[in-house]
C-alpha cells in the first residue's frame, strides 16, 4: 500500500473553519494532537515489529511539508512529500518512517494511529541519512541553524537496511 492524500472539504464564515476528517473506515487507537513552531522538524519516527504503526495526518491550522519514508523490503527509501494545508490529510501506511517541517507559527496537526505507543519499539532516524528529505528541508528554511528539533530526533539512526527490522510489511 502507498501514502493516500485526500482533500475534504473546507467551510469557513466569520467564526473559523470547519472541516470533517475522511477516516475511511479505518479503526483507529489513539488521537494526537501536536502544534509546532516555524521550522520545527519532528521525525523521521518509525515504530517496528507488531506496535508498527499506520498513521492519519490532518492538518488543522498551518501548513507542514509532510515526509514518509518507506522501509520495506522492495521499496526501501523510496520517498514521498506533500505540502499540508487545513483540510489535506495523508494516510501513512506501516513500514513508513514519517516526520514534518512546520511552515508556519503555531502549526496545528492532529494524527490518528492504530497502535498504542511502545518507547522499546520506536526508532528516530537521521532527517539528513535521506537525500529528498535533506534537499527540501535545507531549500525550504535556507539555514539548517534556524531546524528546531528534539533531543531524540537530533541524533537519529541513518536510515539503512540493517537499522531497519526484518519484518516483511509488503503484505499489510
Amino acid at each position: 500500500m502507498k501514502p493516500q492524500i485526500s482533500k475534504v472539504g473546507v467551510y469557513g464564515d466569520s467564526r473559523g473553519l470547519f472541516f470533517p476528517l475522511d477516516i475511511s473506515n479505518k479503526r483507529w487507537l489513539q488521537s494526537n494532537i501536536s502544534i509546532s513552531s516555524k521550522w520545527t522538524f519532528r521525525g523521521l519516527h518509525h515504530q517496528k515489529g507488531e506496535k508498527a504503526q499506520a498513521k492519519f495526518i490532518s492538518v488543522i491550522r498551518g501548513s507542514i511539508l509532510d515526509f514518509l519514508v518507506d522501509l520495506r523490503k522492495g521499496s526501501f527509501q523510496e520517498t514521498y512529500f506533500f505540502k499540508l494545508l487545513p483540510g489535506e490529510q495523508v494516510y501513512v501506511p506501516k513500514g513508513f518512517a514519517h516526520g514534518f517541517l512546520a511552515l508556519e507559527e503555531d502549526t496545528m496537526i492532529q494524527y490518528l494511529v492504530d497502535n498504542e505507543y511502545s518507547p522499546k519499539d520506536e526508532i528516530s532516524f537521521d532527517w539528513k541519512s535521506n537525500e529528498t528529505v535533506k534537499e527540501l528541508i535545507l531549500a525550504e528554511i535556507g539555514d539548517v541553524n534556524k531546524l528546531l528539533m528534539s533531543d531524540k530526533d537530533s541524533i537519529g539512526f541513518e536510515i539503512t537496511e540493517s537499522a531497519v527490522e526484518t519484518i516483511d510489511y509488503s503484505e499489510i
